[in-house]
């Protein structure tokens, strides 16, 4: 074979160049972007949606905001597990808290471990509508929340959103897909795998209508569609002698007949342990 003078190392890096433009599928155009954040949106939402039960701990970071609009930063790990359609459990520790709650398609219980407290309060019977109910009557708002409804890409509404797929990057190791989008009270990003099940690897939010316009990061790690759960999972377990307290909730506008209903039982001492 006659040699053509051009050294082999070039010819494999123009052939590569060559094959790498040919086979590009990256999106280009805003339109294009979107349909891609879209596409990989659904993905990830038939997957999430259709796991009866899984598990996923998160690493995160949190903008709090003290008056005056100082920021500090809190950061934290948590343990989620949820069970369709009427069970949920996180612990989330930090240098600030540790707290664990059970939600068990009746009521949810908080234990505030490093207070030695717990509190109670009605829920909704279905874990959409507990979600919901967690963060107008409670307060109690989780950045990752939106990833366990029962449709999760109706919850981030990207259709109704500005923007789209950014590119591709690399987290803990995995290559994922990075979208980005602009909504009314939030600026949100999603990182989701670059496979197949398309799972979150990372989320941020900006509430950009809070004063400090603080953010939320969390990152997701050893994501579990089948995990085997203890019979007990979502049954609160409370340390003998912490001090009760009472859940204050907000005026609902249209009050949720589960929850109202629950507000005349007094709330059974959890199981102690």
């Amino acid at each position: 074979m006659r040699k053509s003078g051009v050294p082999t190392s070039l010819v494999m890096l123009l052939l590569g160049g060559v094959m790498a433009a040919g086979c590009s599928s990256d999106p280009s155009t805003p339109e294009e972007k979107k349909a891609k954040a879209e596409t990989l949106l659904k993905a990830m939402s038939v997957s999430l949606a259709g796991a009866k039960t899984l598990t996923v701990d998160t690493v995160e970071t949190r903008d709090r905001v003290r008056a005056g609009g100082q920021k500090t930063v809190e950061n934290s790990t948590r343990t989620i597990a949820i069970r369709r359609p009427d069970g949920a459990y996180y612990r989330i520790t930090s240098d600030l808290r540790d707290t664990e709650a059970w939600y068990d398609g009746k009521r949810i219980t908080l234990a505030m471990h490093k207070d030695k407290a717990w509190a109670r309060g009605p829920m909704p019977d279905t874990l959409d509508a507990a979600l919901d109910f967690m963060a107008t009557e409670y307060a109690i708002n989780m950045a990752a929340a939106d990833l366990f409804y029962s449709n999760p890409y109706e919850s981030y509404d990207p259709v109704a959103s500005k923007g789209g797929w950014v590119g591709r990057e690399t987290i803990d190791g995995a290559t994922c897909h990075h979208l980005s989008f602009e909504a009314t009270e939030v600026n949100w990003e999603l990182w989701l795998a670059d496979t197949p099940q398309a799972l979150p690897c990372r989320i941020k939010i900006v509430y950009k209508n809070d004063e400090g316009s603080p953010a939320s990061q969390l990152t997701f790690k050893n994501w579990n569609l089948t995990p085997t759960l203890a019979a007990d999972a979502f049954t609160a377990k409370v340390d003998e002698g912490y001090e009760r307290l009472y859940m204050v909730r907000a005026p609902t506008a249209e009050p949720v007949d589960e929850a109202a209903a629950q507000q005349s039982d007094p709330a059974a001492e959890p199981a102690k342990q």
